[in-house]
């Protein structure tokens, strides 16, 4: 680990490979945390041993950055991190602005957009079994993220869509960039999300700031942002056949759903923008050098580990350093720099 920065700062996907590193003396180091300890996808065995390794890091760190408040007071309760160090720090919502308006019912009633990678996580073999109960004129369904994530669990989701019940009922748009997933919010009628296990949801957080009710497994990083008959409908995890009833009631009760519509707009307008996100972020950077027992002297930097290679990625002089803390909303951070395990969907990250 370099003992020249001011600060470290790496990636939860990558912690546990720095376990050796942090018997060492080292700079401040901050961790990014945008999954459990262990991960949640990959082998038990695999995650068992990466939670200890995960656990053991996050223990030593002198401040962790947490999407959601649930994984937080996870990592207090469960890996006996110091509260202290705990900070809470949403991604942003803002997308850029839509190019062009898009039809998405395809002659049904309504159009459903779906927008998560292809993991077992995800839910979206439950989504679309559902949807296969659902009256034929009701839903078109609209699935934007990786495909090439899990292979075997692509081959499942695949093999799905084939059979009868959703011949011509569901669209696969692939990854897409942060402007079509934009327009495809805009002309959604209900956003749909099934993830079991997620650190904040910032794909439901956008579908809320462009006004899109929202239908989901009832979790506790769903319940940050949404409230099950007010911004859209919350079911039980593993209830297909209610997931069922609810896409039903979407698509053949109007008034109700641009109620939930209008109550999605006034919740997407209080969550953070990006904006907000860089502010309390680089607030937390700045705790860390100010109050660091044995600042670094001399020529410095500040690096960040890369979550996919544990590779330095970027380095800043100390001016650079000194003026982007100062200036936070100048950086304008997008979906990229601040990293969330869910919802990359789009483009490159997504």
């Amino acid at each position: 680990m370099p003992l020249d920065v001011d600060v470290v700062a790496v990636d939860s996907i990558t912690a546990w490979r720095l376990a050796a590193s942090m018997l060492q003396r080292r700079p401040p180091t901050l961790a990014i945390v945008h999954q459990p300890p262990g991960g949640v996808d990959g082998s038990g065995l695999r995650r068992a041993l990466q939670r200890r390794l995960d656990r053991f890091v996050y223990r030593r760190c002198d401040a962790l950055v947490v999407a959601g408040a649930p994984l937080g007071a996870e990592l207090v309760s469960t890996s006996r991190v110091p509260a202290g160090r705990v900070h809470v720090i949403p991604p942003g919502c803002d997308l850029p602005p839509a190019q062009e308006t898009v039809e998405l019912r395809r002659g049904r009633r309504i159009a459903a957009v779906s927008v998560a990678n292809w993991f077992p996580n995800k839910g979206l073999l439950d989504l679309l079994e559902a949807l296969g109960d659902v009256p034929s004129g009701d839903v078109t369904l609209h699935l934007v993220g990786r495909t090439d994530v899990d292979a075997e669990y692509a081959q499942r989701v695949r093999r799905r869509l084939t059979r009868p019940d959703l011949v011509d009922r569901v669209v696969v748009h692939g990854p897409v960039s942060a402007t079509r997933v934009a327009e495809l919010y805009l002309a959604a009628d209900v956003f749909v999300l099934l993830s079991r296990y997620e650190t904040y949801s910032t794909a439901t957080a956008e579908a809320l700031s462009a006004g899109v009710p929202v239908l989901a497994w009832r979790s506790a990083h769903i319940d940050q942002v949404v409230t099950d008959g007010v911004e859209g409908r919350l079911v039980e995890p593993g209830d297909v056949a209610g997931l069922s009833r609810a896409l039903h009631t979407f698509a053949t009760d109007e008034p109700r759903r641009t109620a939930w519509a209008q109550a999605a707009a006034r919740r997407g307008a209080r969550l953070p923008r990006w904006s907000d996100t860089a502010d309390a972020f680089f607030d937390v950077l700045r705790g860390l050098v100010t109050e660091a027992i044995e600042p670094t002297h001399g020529p410095s930097s500040a690096v960040d580990v890369d979550a996919a290679h544990c590779s330095v990625f970027d380095e800043e002089s100390p001016r650079d350093v000194v003026a982007d803390t100062q200036r936070p909303r100048d950086r304008r951070l997008d979906r990229a720099d601040v990293r969330d395990d869910d919802d990359r969907a789009g483009g490159s990250t997504r």
